[in-house]
């Protein structure tokens, strides 16, 4: 809305108060208009609750307007109230104001600087608006704040160095905007602060080392942001229990000082370099993936009692997985995908009782998959694919009834496809293809009846394709290509109305194309090509088109 229409509408909507009722005797003009010019700019007469907004009653009985034993405004709480306009300049004169709530609406324009005389003020929310504009620096006034909450809008311009001044301040909450530049230093003079949220804006330059000073700090988010450089090795003194630096442009290596951390060090997708201090065996969860690491993993991280995340994939790690980690009692996500890792899984892997999630995919293990991992309960999720792993797929897997994914693509593996791989009913994604496996498709496969995905491509399997796969109502990607997989391609195919790729390419599969398959409204790609005792694909292909399908004719 037009500010100076907003004004012509105070100012009529003040007219028809005053012509209509007489306000109560004890109530302060300048705060009732106060509140009547926050009620118009607001959109008031459109918010969800606005009991005796403009009434003659005492403005202390309107609704989210709180005295509390006074006459005097120390309260103004309209959260999740459909507000939407500016807030105006006026609310300085509720001078006795200690709490502005005003979260969740749909508030735009600037934050006025005039909140930064409301020097009673313990705590300002204003997030999850669509306020725009620069954090005015004459908040840095406000001796008394506690709290500031500003996060979820459209915020820009610089941090002021003046927020630095707010001595009482215990939260910080700016996180979610388009902020930029540098973190200013004067942020350690806050004490008293316990959480500082600078998350997912533009915030670029180092991290200064004077926040250690901020010597009550229990969280610092600083992740999706361009900060630069190295990591200030003082931010191991600070007692946080959550470090987030993830998704920043950070370099160098990692400080051996943030072992002295407890909790959760994200430092995830940077450019950080050299080794993995040992140090930092101490944390609940540590997160170093997508970096620039190399060397060995220690150790000395196989000494916590507390680690329950240890995700160091996309790295250039090298050298064996430590049996170590098997230490980990309590450890629930292991993930080392994307490295140099070499030699055997650890038996002592089968220790790990409370994991749930294994990735241990695109390294250079060798030996075999461990039958021990069936000991596993509760994983439900098993990727090894990418490695040099042979030896046959163990049919113990089968005990990990809560198994959602398993993937082991890619491998040396060989023999056939133990049955009982169909008893894992939660299963969603199995991958096997790009192995030495052989033998006939199990038709227990079809018992998976929550299957998304399975793809056998790239073996050399034999027989007929089971009918019974035709019972997989939820899967969605089918792919048996490069086999030798022989017989007609079952009608029932044409009951998986989910199935979006049906890939049969390079087997012996021969006539009749079921018309069955015209069901399968869903499919986007066909590909039956390089199947000798097919129609050739000129005549396939028109078929395939005269029962309504897309098909993809995939490399010759």
């Amino acid at each position: 809305m037009n500010r100076s229409l907003a004004i012509i509408i105070v100012l009529l909507l003040s007219l028809v108060i005053v012509t209509s009722a007489t306000a109560a005797p004890d109530d302060d003009p300048v705060q009732r208009a106060a509140l009547m010019t926050f009620y118009a700019s607001t959109n008031g007469p459109n918010c969800y609750y606005d009991v005796g907004w403009g009434s003659a009653e005492s403005f202390c009985t309107w609704y989210g307007v709180n005295c509390v034993g006074t006459t005097d405004v120390l309260g103004l709480v309209l959260n999740y109230n459909n507000l939407s306009g500016f807030i105006p300049p006026e609310l300085e004169d509720l001078s006795n104001l200690y709490d502005i709530d005003l979260y969740y609406n749909e508030l735009s324009g600037p934050i006025p600087p005039e909140l930064g005389t409301l020097r009673n003020l313990w705590q300002i929310d204003l997030r999850s608006n669509n306020l725009t504009g620069p954090i005015p620096p004459e908040l840095g006034n406000l001796s008394s704040l506690r709290w500031l909450y500003l996060r979820t809008n459209e915020l820009d311009g610089p941090i002021p160095p003046e927020l630095g001044n707010l001595g009482e301040l215990r939260e910080l909450w700016v996180e979610d905007n388009e902020l930029s530049g540098p973190i200013p230093p004067e942020l350690g003079d806050l004490s008293s602060l316990e959480e500082l949220y600078l998350d997912n804006n533009k915030l670029s330059g180092p991290i200064p080392p004077e926040l250690i000073r901020m010597i009550n700090l229990q969280r610092i988010t600083l992740h999706n942001n361009e900060l630069s450089g190295p990591i200030p090795p003082e931010l191991g003194a600070i007692g946080v229990s959550r470090l987030n630096i993830s998704n920043n442009y950070l370099s160098g290596t990692i400080p051996p000082e943030l072992g002295n951390l407890k909790g959760i060090l994200d430092l995830s997708n940077n450019m950080l370099s050299g080794s993995i201090p040992p140090e930092l065996g101490n944390l609940d969860e540590l997160l170093l993936t997508n970096n620039e690491l190399s060397g060995p993993i220690p150790p000395g991280l196989g000494t916590s009692n507390n680690l329950s995340h240890l995700d160091l994939g996309f790295n250039n790690l090298s050298g064996p997985i430590p049996p170590e980690l098997g230490y980990l009692s309590n450890l629930e996500l292991l993930d080392l995908h994307n490295n140099e890792l070499s030699g055997p899984i650890p038996p002592e892997l089968a220790n790990l009782g409370h994991l749930l999630y294994l990735d241990l995919s695109h390294n250079n293990l060798n030996g075999s998959v461990l039958t021990d991992l069936s000991a596993l309960g509760n994983l439900g999720w098993i990727d090894l694919s990418f490695n040099n792993l042979s030896g046959p797929v163990p049919p113990e897997l089968a005990d990990l009834k809560w198994l959602w994914t398993l993937a082991i693509s890619n491998n040396n593996l060989n023999g056939p496809i133990p049955s009982e791989l169909g008893q894992i009913v939660e299963l969603r994604n199995l991958d096997l293809s790009g192995n030495n496996l052989s033998g006939p498709l199990p038709p227990e496969l079809g018992n998976l009846v929550n299957l998304v995905e399975l793809e056998l491509a790239e073996n050399t399997l034999t027989g007929p394709i089971p009918a019974g796969l035709g019972s997989l109502s939820t899967l969605q990607y089918l792919d048996l290509s490069f086999n030798n997989l022989d017989g007609s391609i079952p009608s029932e195919l044409g009951n998986l109305t989910s199935l979006t790729w049906l890939l049969l390419r390079h087997n012996n599969l021969s006539n009749p194309i079921p018309s069955e398959l015209s069901n399968l409204g869903n499919l986007f790609g066909l590909d039956l090509d390089e199947n000798p005792n097919l129609s050739c694909w000129e005549t396939l292909a028109a078929r395939v088109w005269a029962l309504g399908l897309p098909f993809y004719e995939g490399p010759n």
